[in-house]
């Protein structure tokens, strides 16, 4: 039987939302059984910091950390596509591996345990092997119309991904724009037979709007002719929408009239990522429609490429700035929704100065730091730090 041992901070996030001054969580076994309000007289005193859940990044392309500063800004979405390829096609594998590795470890290090990775080239499935976030390697497919690169590309997806303990596989189409709707049925005729969730980018640019819609603008001359029919008709004509799916969409920041409440209806989540949004300098993100539409709504830092850095820290600062949305409504989407009691995984935020509560010490511009509890009663670490953990 696993001994539990008790640890009180300056303050903890109980369940109901609420700092608990002097708070303390109770670990057995490697995860948190208890958030207690008043600690036990054997409680552990961690001195002076907040112990909350941990991050969820709900969308990030790891592999393209090896392009950050690299990219344009102010030329328009095409123009950083067009040079975002030319960089990944010229980029050695291990460079990507490492730039993945090295995002990771930024992620955890600020405080999230959690990432969905859209992977393109497999470099994140290797770099995530050996770095201690949790992590579902989403393995992205597009085929353009290609019936021969979409024949390929089924076949490996078909073969699983080497995975250690709390790295699992999802597969990404990666857009209604770029996939055919063969290959949307397809991959989710594969995501049925394997078990595997997806994600997808939808309704992302103008662009991409205008090309689904009528076949015209920019992406017209560089795809087959346009199937004259929304993004989410085509992935509701592909079965995606279907409750035995596990779908996330991406972005959403062009709907059609009615398509957010579309997505409350099959219970499909959509993810915004606010430092690509302001990267890009795209018009202001509508969160109040997406939530009042019922649609469970999440945060991702998508690439350091078209972000600023790795931080769900920062990603919720950015959020909190839309008018209308709560704080509360804001840690929901940063967090998943999750709570410390049965985690394995806690954010452990330095107090200082004046910090009032939680929402004082996001806006103070700071972020946690991530940390695994131990299986057993000792520490994970032999060094001086005095937390229940180690990295």
């Amino acid at each position: 039987m696993n001994e539990q041992r008790d640890y009180r901070a300056r303050g903890v996030l109980g369940g109901d939302g609420r700092v608990l001054d002097g708070g303390c969580v109770r670990v057995a076994g490697g995860r948190v059984v208890e958030v207690l309000a008043r600690p036990s007289g054997v409680a552990e005193d961690l001195g002076d910091v907040l112990i909350t859940p941990t991050f969820f990044n709900a969308h990030c392309h790891l592999e393209l950390t090896a392009f950050e500063g690299r990219l344009p800004r102010d030329q328009g979405f095409g123009a950083w596509v067009r040079e975002l390829m030319r960089l990944r096609d010229e980029a050695p594998p291990a460079e990507l591996e490492q730039a993945a590795r090295r995002g990771a470890r930024r992620l955890w290090d600020t405080g999230c345990a959690l990432v969905h990775d859209v992977d393109t080239t497999g470099a994140a499935a290797r770099a995530l092997l050996d770095v201690p976030i949790e992590a579902v390697v989403h393995r992205e497919a597009i085929d353009a119309g290609d019936a021969t690169r979409r024949a390929a590309r089924l076949e490996e997806l078909d073969r699983p991904l080497p995975l250690r303990a709390g790295l699992t596989e999802g597969i990404s189409p990666h857009a209604p724009f770029t996939c055919s709707l063969e290959l949307l049925r397809e991959l989710g005729a594969l995501a049925r037979r394997r078990r595997l969730p997806l994600t997808m980018h939808w309704a992302e640019t103008e662009e991409e709007v205008r090309y689904l819609r009528d076949g015209s603008g920019p992406l017209a001359e560089l795809l087959p002719p346009s199937p004259r029919r929304s993004g989410l008709d085509l992935i509701e004509a592909a079965g995606l929408l279907a409750p035995d799916l596990r779908l996330s969409l991406v972005h959403g920041n062009h709907p059609a009239p009615g398509d957010y409440e579309r997505l409350a209806a099959a219970g499909v989540p959509l993810v915004h990522c606010p430092g690509t949004h302001a990267f890009f300098g795209r018009r202001a993100f509508d969160a109040r429609a997406v939530l009042d539409a019922g649609v469970r709504l999440l945060l991702g830092t998508d690439s350091a490429a078209s972000n600023d850095r790795l931080d769900m820290a920062a990603e919720l600062r950015r959020f909190l700035e839309i008018d209308e949305v709560t704080f509360q409504e804001g840690w929901r989407a940063a967090t998943g929704g999750v709570v410390l009691e049965g985690s394995r995984r806690l954010a452990v935020w330095s107090v200082a100065g004046t910090v009032r509560d939680l929402e004082d010490l996001v806006a103070s511009g700071r972020s946690p730091a991530t940390f695994a509890l131990p299986d057993g009663p000792a520490h994970a670490s032999d060094g001086p730090s005095r937390y229940p953990v180690g990295s």
